[in-house]
């Protein structure tokens, strides 16, 4: 007879447990609606990592069927990540550590990247991407954001350290 089981499911309702009630009713993603003792319950909440991380753990998973042991070691890293150096500088820090292995183990999400919008303080001019390339002009209605990466790619990466350039974080 099954005495306990583990369900790991994502849950739509109930995800905030009322600590004074013993039961809670939950939702799951195929429409079953039920009530479990509290006791039973554990919330993981989603662990948000930074692209490059997604992209070594998704490597490791799923492309190279590496274990969580194997997929931490410089070693590994160092041969089969192509960001290396940045995971491994990320993983330096032992709060990051325990953040990769909930990953790793429970899933995630992807950091949104901060965007940026770049103009000349004097011309008003924007940086934009056209069929010629990145440069500066005015689009008026729709001016390009980047992100840092993209901007360093590109060859912009200065623009952060220049008095003329006005660099506005921008949400979106």
């Amino acid at each position: 007879m099954l005495k306990d089981a583990l369900l790991k499911v994502k849950i739509l309702d109930g995800t905030e447990l009322d600590k004074r009630l013993t039961r809670t009713t939950v939702k799951f993603e195929n429409g079953l609606t039920v009530t479990l003792p509290n006791s039973l319950i554990h919330l993981v909440e989603i662990t948000v990592i930074p692209e490059f991380v997604a992209d070594w753990i998704f490597k490791a998973q799923l492309v190279d069927r590496f274990n969580l042991r194997t997929a931490i070691k410089n070693v590994t890293i160092d041969l089969y990540s192509e960001e290396s150096k940045k995971v491994k500088e990320w993983l330096n820090n032992d709060r990051n550590q325990e953040t990769f292995a909930r990953a790793w183990l429970y899933g995630y999400t992807i950091e949104k990247e901060k965007r940026y919008r770049v103009k000349l303080k004097t011309l008003n001019d924007y940086l934009n991407e056209t069929e010629t390339g990145i440069h500066f002009y005015n689009d008026y209605t729709n001016n390009k954001t980047f992100t840092c990466k993209e901007l360093e790619d590109a060859g912009f990466g200065w623009v952060f350290d220049c008095e003329g350039i006005e660099v506005e974080e921008v949400e979106e």
